[in-house]
């Protein structure tokens, strides 16, 4: 069984200021391209930025799983950012969102990312 908490990396989760969900995806693609998971931060912003228009992420409670398929990432990686004020974020409750679980995997593990947002989505 396949658990979100498997790919959860205690060096990837942050508790940072932000305004706006763009100023949150920019931090994730920075730092993921600085510990050397990306190649392309920027991509990775567009990504996200695609996939919330498509609807947002905000799955309510304060929780939002922003995730993405990038392709030139050897596994699935989990990165946690915490809030200390909430954003708007469009959740399905309309509450902001303070805790954000950013689930990034590359196309040819497709079914290992639904395994992951399904174990954080319960």
């Amino acid at each position: 069984m396949i658990r979100a908490s498997d790919f959860l990396d205690k060096n990837l989760i942050y508790q940072i200021r932000a305004a706006k969900a763009e100023e949150l995806f920019r931090f994730v693609g920075q730092t993921l391209e600085d510990k050397g998971h990306l190649e392309n931060a920027e991509q990775l912003v567009e990504e996200l930025l695609t996939r919330e228009q498509k609807g947002s992420t905000g799955i309510g409670n304060g929780i939002a799983i922003p995730h993405a398929f990038i392709t030139r990432l050897s596994r699935p990686v989990v990165m946690t950012l915490m809030l200390g004020k909430g954003i708007d974020f469009n959740a399905l409750d309309g509450k902001p969102v303070r805790v954000l679980f950013f689930v990034l995997a590359p196309d040819n593990q497709r079914e290992t990312y639904l395994k992951i947002l399904a174990s954080l989505a319960t």
